[in-house]
C-alpha cells in the first residue's frame, strides 16, 4: 500500500475510532471528547439554568428500609453483684427486654460487692461504699483521713498508749496500726501526721515485745500484722533503739524529723509530748 492509499484508509476509520474510544460518559462527548469542568451545568437536568438546592433527603439504604443502628438496641451493663448498678462490661441488648443480670447503667465502682454502689452508706471500712471516689472520711472514722494510692490512713490525735492504739485501730473494720514498708510510705505518713498535729509523737505498728534479752536493743523487731520488715528509719545518730531501762519495746515517730524511737509501750505522754497513733486499712 502506498502513502496515498494509507491516508485514505485512515480518514475512513477515524469516525469509527472516535465513537469507540469516547462513549457517552458524563463530561465526555463521543464526538469531541471534551471534558466538562466541575462548575458546568447540565442543561438537560436543569432546563431553567438556575442553581438547584442540594438534595438532603435520606438515601435509600436497601430493601429493608432499616437504619444500620436499630433504635430498639441499647448498651446494657453486667450487674454481677445484683445491687442494681452495673460494672464497666457492656453489651448490646434489647432496650425493652433487658436480660437477667443486665442493667442500663455502669455506675457501680465495685461490682463484686453488693453493699458498694452509688446509693451505699459510707462506713469506716477502707472501702468507697457510696462510689463518690473516696474511701472513708473523718465523719465516719472519727479521725482525719489521708489516702495514699487510694488506701486510707487515719491520723488519730487522741492520747493513747501503744496497746490502746492497736485496740482502737482494730475496733474499726479492716484497720490496724500502721505498717511502713518503704521510704516513700514513710515520707507520706510523716508529712500527713505533721499536718494533723505538729509537735507530738505518733505510734506505729512496730514492736519487739516478743524478743528475748539477747536480741535487745535492735533485733527482734516485728510489725504488728506479721509483715516482713522491709524498711526502718531509726534515729541511729541518737543511738536508737536503745531499750532504755530494759522496757522500751514499742516504736513511734518523732515530730520534726519522722525518725523512729523506742519507748515503753504503756506511754501516753513523754515529758509533756502527747502520744497519738496512725491506723492503716488492711484492704
Amino acid at each position: 500500500m502506498n502513502v496515498a492509499d494509507s491516508g485514505t484508509v485512515l480518514l475512513f476509520l477515524l469516525p469509527l475510532f472516535s465513537t469507540a474510544c469516547f462513549p457517552d460518559f458524563p463530561g465526555v462527548s463521543g464526538d469531541s471528547a471534551e471534558r466538562s469542568s466541575p462548575g458546568d451545568t447540565d442543561e438537560a437536568d436543569d432546563p431553567t439554568g438556575e442553581e438547584q438546592p442540594e438534595d438532603t433527603a435520606p438515601k435509600d439504604r436497601g430493601d429493608s428500609g432499616h437504619q444500620p443502628w436499630d433504635t430498639n438496641t441499647c448498651i446494657g451493663f453486667t450487674d454481677a453483684d445484683g445491687d442494681g448498678f452495673g460494672g464497666s462490661e457492656g453489651q448490646l441488648v434489647p432496650c425493652d427486654d433487658l436480660p437477667l443480670g443486665v442493667v442500663d447503667n455502669d455506675d457501680d465502682c465495685d461490682d463484686t460487692n453488693d453493699a458498694v454502689h452509688p446509693d451505699g452508706v459510707e462506713a469506716c471500712n477502707g472501702l468507697d461504699d457510696d462510689c463518690d471516689g473516696t474511701a472513708d472520711s473523718e465523719a465516719v472514722c472519727g479521725c482525719p483521713v489521708h489516702p495514699r494510692e487510694g488506701r486510707p490512713y487515719l491520723f488519730c490525735a487522741d492520747n493513747a498508749n501503744w496497746e490502746k492504739a492497736v485496740e482502737a485501730c482494730r475496733s474499726l473494720d479492716s484497720y490496724d496500726l500502721v505498717v511502713i514498708g518503704s521510704e516513700q510510705e514513710q515520707a507520706f505518713v510523716f508529712d500527713a501526721a505533721s499536718r494533723v498535729d505538729h509537735g507530738d509523737w505518733w505510734w506505729i505498728g512496730f514492736h519487739d515485745r516478743n524478743a528475748g534479752p539477747e536480741l535487745e536493743p535492735d533485733a527482734g523487731w516485728e510489725w504488728v500484722d506479721g509483715s516482713a520488715v522491709l524498711y526502718t528509719n531509726w534515729a541511729t545518730e541518737a543511738g536508737q533503739p536503745d531499750n532504755a531501762d530494759g522496757d522500751e519495746d514499742c516504736a513511734h515517730l518523732y515530730d520534726g524529723s519522722g525518725l523512729w524511737n523506742d519507748l515503753p509501750c504503756g506511754t501516753t505522754a513523754y515529758h509533756g509530748t502527747q502520744m497519738h497513733f496512725i491506723c492503716e486499712t488492711t484492704r
